[in-house]
C-alpha cells in the first residue's frame, strides 16, 4: 500500500467519524433543547398548580363563610317559627289581642 492509498484511507475513515461525531452533537444539541422545554413546561405547571391551589383555599373560604351565613339563617328562621308557632298558640288560648 503506497503512501496516497493510506492517506486517502484515512481521510475516507476521519470523515466518516467526522460526521459520525457532528451528529452525535446534533442530537445532544436537540436532547438539551428537548430537556430546556420539559423543565420550562414543568415549571409553568407547578405555578399553574400552585395558583390552582391559592384558587381552591380562596374557594373553601368563601364557602365556609357561606355555611356560617346559612347557620346564622337557619338560627333566625328556627327563632321566627318558634314566635309565630307561640302567636299561634297565645291566638287559640285567647292571650292574644
Amino acid at each position: 500500500m503506497t503512501q496516497e492509498q493510506i492517506n486517502i484511507i484515512f481521510g475516507i475513515v476521519t470523515s466518516i467519524i467526522g460526521y459520525f461525531i457532528r451528529d452525535l452533537i446534533r442530537r445532544l444539541n436537540v436532547s438539551e433543547s428537548i430537556a430546556y422545554e420539559a423543565r420550562n413546561k414543568a415549571n409553568q405547571l407547578e405555578r399553574d398548580l400552585q395558583y390552582r391551589s391559592d384558587d381552591l383555599i380562596e374557594l373553601r373560604r368563601k364557602l365556609e363563610s357561606f355555611e356560617s351565613m346559612l347557620n346564622e339563617l337557619n338560627k333566625n328562621y328556627a327563632t321566627i317559627a318558634a314566635i309565630l308557632q307561640e302567636m299561634r298558640e297565645n291566638q287559640k288560648s285567647g292571650n292574644f289581642k
